[in-house]
């Protein structure tokens, strides 16, 4: 794969563009995106099944979600190649982000540090995976880092505040502190408390979106939903829908997303 390349934004800054396969994806070029929370590989390739045709432009795929019988629950990507390979092909050339949620993040996994350093590096070697996630305050960050970049894949290193959100110079120095890491894209969820809160988030994100590698920043809860429809539109290179299942709560359905993406789209970004 290539490296992230620049592209003007419609303010005229420079904006990285992450490509994945065939895609860029950027401030400028959202992606509406949609998790498979599959708990077998039968459910898994039913829901890849089911996103053909429909207004998404990648999948994120939580293999936290996985039974353990399915094999990724303790870093045996091994048993998933297979399982990896079909769901590459029922997705027709989506591009495909791999994550395993820790349950420290807020996800099913179990892992310990070291079979999650292995499951990473094992996954992000497999054909078709193009995006792996990567925790920020995982200690195994930044070895999992390095194994992506020597897979050939992408990095996306991610935070997810449960309790709340940091105020305006506390977002802005956390995405600054993840942007150092050196990873390929940042995504950083918060819990605001109010709707307020929630438009402080998008007015940090429509300040530093143009400084730096492509961001991602969204809101979880009720008061967050307005950032997943507007953040894009604020300079956010991602926002979650479901199909079905949500992986997070506050995502809302991919209709309703990928419109308002769509018609919240500037026209330099058609």
């Amino acid at each position: 794969m290539t490296s992230p390349t620049s592209a003007p934004d419609p303010a005229g800054h420079p904006a990285a563009l992450l490509e994945l396969g065939s895609r860029r994806f950027g401030a400028c070029h959202p992606a509406v995106a949609v998790p498979l929370v599959g708990t077998t590989a039968e459910e898994l390739l039913q829901e890849a099944a089911r996103l053909r045709g429909q207004p998404v432009d990648l999948v994120e795929w939580r293999l936290d979600h996985l039974a353990s019988g399915a094999g990724a629950t303790r870093g045996d990507a091994p048993r998933i190649a297979p399982l990896v390979a079909q769901l590459v092909d029922a997705l027709g050339g989506l591009p495909l982000l791999a994550t395993y949620r820790t349950r420290g993040q807020g996800g099913r996994g179990e892992a310990d540090p070291g079979e999650y350093l292995t499951l990473v590096e094992q996954v992000a070697g497999l054909p078709g995976v193009h995006l792996v996630d990567v925790e920020f305050d995982h200690p195994e960050r930044d070895a999992a880092l390095q194994a992506v970049r020597t897979a050939g894949a992408r990095s996306l290193v991610s935070h997810h505040d449960w309790d709340g959100q940091p105020a305006p110079e506390g977002l802005s120095t956390l995405v600054g502190e993840m942007r150092a890491t050196g990873a390929d894209a940042v995504k950083l969820a918060t819990t605001p408390a109010d709707e307020a809160r929630a438009l402080e988030l998008l007015t940090v994100l429509t300040r530093i979106a143009p400084e730096g590698g492509p961001v991602a920043m969204l809101g979880m809860g009720p008061a967050g939903r307005l950032t997943r429809l507007v953040g894009p539109a604020c300079g956010s290179f991602l926002t979650f829908a479901r199909l079905g299942a949500a992986s997070a709560p506050g995502q809302l359905d991919l209709a309703l997303v990928a419109a308002t993406v769509d018609a919240l789209r500037a026209p330099e970004r058609a």
